[in-house]
C-alpha cells in the first residue's frame, strides 16, 4: 500500500511513493505513507545560504591562485544542484503505481475522505493484528497467518471501493427531485428503482465491512491479550522464584496464571480459525 494526503493505493504490485516518505512493514503487508513537509526555512533562504556556502569558499580559492574559471563553474553546478535538491526536498510525497494502467485489476485506489478515513482504520486494525504475530510462534504459523491478513486487507480496499463508486451513484441520484414529476413517470419510478438498488447494495457491503472488521478486532485482542498474559505470568514467576529464595512460603498459585494463559490461547486459536476460514488460502 502507499498512502499521501490525497488517496490511497492497494495493490498486488510494486508501489512507489515520490517526495519525503516513510515504508512500514508489519505481516506481509508493505505500507508507504508521504511524510508531511515540515515548516521551517523557506527555500529562498535555503538557496541564499548556499550561495553563500559555495561562493565563499570560491572566493577564497580565487584569492589564493586556483583557476577562476574552473571556480566558477564547480560553484555554478553545486548551486544549481543544491536548488534542485532543495525544491524536491519541499514537495509532498506522492502515491505512485507504476502499473496501474496496464493492470488495473490488481489496483485498488481510494481517494474519497470518507472512505480514507474508514480504511485507514481497517489499516490501523490489521497493523495491530500483524505486529502481533511473531509473538504468536507456536500457537499459529505467522507465514499463513500474515498471507491470510493481508488477502483480508485486499478485500477491504475491493469493499471500500465498492463503496466508494456506490456512494458516488447515490450522490448522483440525490441530484435529482423526482417531486416535480408525477409519480406515475416512468423515468420517476426508474430513478426510485435504482435508488432502491444502491442503497440495497451499499447496506451489502457495509455488512461485509462489518464482518471484516469483527474479525481483526477479534484476532488483534486475542493477540495482545495472549502476549499480555505470558509477560503477566512470566513476571509472577520470576517474583515466586525471587520471593522462594527468601521466604519458604507460596505467594502465588502458578496454576491460577496457567488457566487464564490457556483461555487466552483458546481466544487465538479461535480467531486465526476464523480469519483463515474467512480469508485463508482457499479464497
Amino acid at each position: 500500500m502507499a498512502s499521501d494526503d490525497r488517496r490511497t493505493i492497494a495493490a498486488l504490485a510494486p508501489l512507489k511513493l515520490s517526495g519525503m516518505h516513510q515504508w512500514y512493514r508489519w505481516g506481509s503487508i508493505s505500507d508507504g505513507q508521504a511524510v508531511a513537509v515540515r515548516p521551517g526555512i523557506g527555500r529562498g533562504s535555503q538557496t541564499a545560504l548556499l550561495v553563500v556556502i559555495v561562493l565563499v569558499p570560491g572566493w577564497l580559492l580565487c584569492a589564493a591562485g586556483v583557476w577562476p574559471l574552473l571556480v566558477a563553474t564547480v560553484a555554478v553546478i553545486a548551486i544549481v544542484a543544491g536548488v534542485v535538491v532543495t525544491v524536491r526536498a519541499g514537495l509532498p510525497g506522492r502515491a505512485i503505481a507504476p502499473d496501474l494502467h496496464r493492470y488495473p485489476e490488481i489496483h485498488r485506489v481510494l481517494d474519497d475522505p470518507d472512505e480514507l478515513r474508514d480504511f485507514r482504520q481497517l489499516i490501523g486494525l490489521a497493523e495491530r493484528v500483524g505486529r502481533t504475530l511473531p509473538a504468536l510462534d507456536g500457537l499459529i504459523e505467522p507465514a499463513e497467518a500474515g498471507e491470510n491478513l493481508a488477502q483480508a486487507v485486499w478485500d477491504g480496499a475491493k469493499l471500500h471501493v465498492r463503496r466508494q463508486e456506490i456512494r458516488v451513484v447515490l450522490d448522483d441520484l440525490g441530484d435529482y427531485d423526482e417531486a416535480k414529476l408525477p409519480s406515475t413517470s416512468r423515468a420517476v419510478q426508474n430513478l426510485v428503482s435504482q435508488r432502491e438498488r444502491a442503497t440495497e447494495l451499499w447496506h451489502e457491503v457495509d455488512g461485509e465491512l462489518a464482518r471484516l472488521t469483527a474479525n481483526l478486532e477479534a484476532a488483534a485482542e486475542a493477540g495482545e491479550n495472549f502476549i499480555r498474559e505470558r509477560d503477566a505470568g512470566e513476571a509472577a514467576r520470576r517474583a515466586e522464584d525471587a520471593l522462594a529464595k527468601v521466604l519458604p512460603a507460596e505467594f502465588a498459585d502458578p496454576a491460577v496464571a496457567g488457566e487464564q494463559l490457556a483461555d487466552e490461547t483458546v481466544a487465538v486459536l479461535s480467531a486465526y480459525r476464523e480469519l483463515t476460514d474467512s480469508y485463508g488460502s482457499h479464497r
